[in-house]
């Protein structure tokens, strides 16, 4: 900064700092100083080392005066070639700035996307039907939807109409004047059902009963099992019934209805009050007993101490193990074994030695400890000569 001429008086101070008193000559070179920040709650502006002007706001850092003709440093904080980045200036806050009024998509679509105006109910955005071309908002036509695979022609359109009946069924018409639908069936053949009569068989109808036209239905009265009726393996006592040591000894038993138990009743004619074990249960004699197969246990007392099952002679009542069960009629075996080897315990069994059974007193398998085990059951051998155990199943 220089003076063309003359002398002056006073002080000149550059970014605040006074670098000349007066009196002063013109043409005095000023000394080319670094502005400083202005004095803590003060301001001040001039002219850097640089030649550019800055001020320095209440004891700011001097920042640099764009005069006309400067090229903008920064722009949102970010000097070099700047960008546009989340957080500038949108379009909506430029003074006389607006988005294009039918903007282009390309590529990936993320949000926020434009809000689409209030279309017309039940139409969509597609192309134009039959030809490519700008989307736009349309009613649905045919033409928008794909081939199936099912039938949607010939017999599926008859269905409007009378249909046609399948392969191998015929049509069945009921008495006159009846105008009702009928069903197609393969099973009748009678055209008239109304010619069906109680008293006789009419084409596929076999007769229901005798010559009354009018038969009344009645419930039998009976009720389904099972039932806690108790089942006598022996109808009459005065036998013998005697066990076989650490194998299973088995008589063949018929049961003709449902029968719900929980254990037994049996008779002691010859005590035992040792140390030995006895078991008494069922067994399933034929090929299968529901979930059960022939020579499987389904029901025993377990090893029972002769204490408690033979100490005395006379009827002892025990409990199954497995608790309460239901038998369904047919073949089973009442089973023995024990571990006594002499004086053992004897039951009370038919008194006839004239008992019908399938098996008589036959041995299989091996058990220990008293204790009944699952066996391969043997054919049957029908016998009537034997002595079954006299057992009371409740």
């Amino acid at each position: 900064m220089a003076a063309t001429s003359g002398t002056f008086s006073g002080n000149v101070t550059v970014g605040g700092q006074l670098i000349l008193t007066g009196p002063w000559v013109a043409d005095t070179p000023i000394p080319s100083l670094a502005m400083t920040a202005a004095p803590a709650g003060t301001s001040s502006i001039g002219i850097s080392n640089d030649g550019n002007f800055y001020i320095s706001t209440n004891g700011g850092v001097p920042q640099q005066i764009t005069t006309g003709g400067s090229a903008v440093t920064s722009t949102f904080g970010r000097t070099g070639t700047v960008t546009a980045q989340n957080g500038d200036y949108s379009v909506a806050q430029v003074t006389g700035a607006a988005p294009l009024a039918s903007p282009t998509f390309t590529g990936v679509v993320t949000e926020p996307v434009p809000t689409l105006p209030s279309q017309t109910a039940n139409y969509f955005f597609a192309a134009p039907n039959g030809s490519a071309g700008a989307p736009s908002f349309r009613a649905i036509v045919a033409a928008d939807l794909p081939t199936l695979n099912q039938n949607t022609t010939g017999t599926a359109a008859n269905l409007s109409g009378t249909p046609a009946l399948p392969n191998g069924t015929t049509a069945t018409t009921q008495n006159a004047g009846d105008s009702s639908a009928k069903l197609a069936t393969t099973a009748f053949t009678t055209t008239n059902f109304a010619a069906m009569s109680v008293s006789g068989s009419v084409g596929d109808i076999p007769k229901i009963s005798g010559n009354n036209p009018t038969p009344t239905l009645m419930d039998s009265g009976v009720l389904s099992g099972p039932y806690p009726v108790p089942w006598i393996t022996a109808v009459r006592g005065g036998g013998t019934a005697a066990f076989s040591q650490n194998v299973v000894k088995m008589w063949g038993v018929v049961l003709t209805y449902p029968l719900l138990t929980s254990g037994i009743i049996y008779n002691v004619t010859t005590a035992d009050p040792g140390a030995n074990s006895y078991d008494i249960g069922i067994a399933c004699g034929q090929v299968s007993c529901g979930s059960y197969s022939a020579g499987q246990i389904m029901l025993d007392l377990g090893a029972t101490a002769a204490s408690t099952f033979s100490a005395t002679t006379g009827g002892k009542t025990l409990s199954w193990t497995q608790g309460t069960k239901t038998l369904q009629p047919g073949k089973y075996y009442v089973v023995f074994t024990t571990n006594c080897a002499a004086s053992c315990a004897l039951l009370a069994a038919g008194g006839s030695s004239a008992d019908i059974t399938f098996q008589n007193g036959t041995t299989a398998g091996t058990t220990s400890g008293g204790v009944l085990a699952n066996f391969t059951a043997p054919s049957d051998l029908w016998s009537w000569g034997a002595n079954i155990p006299a057992l009371v199943v409740k």
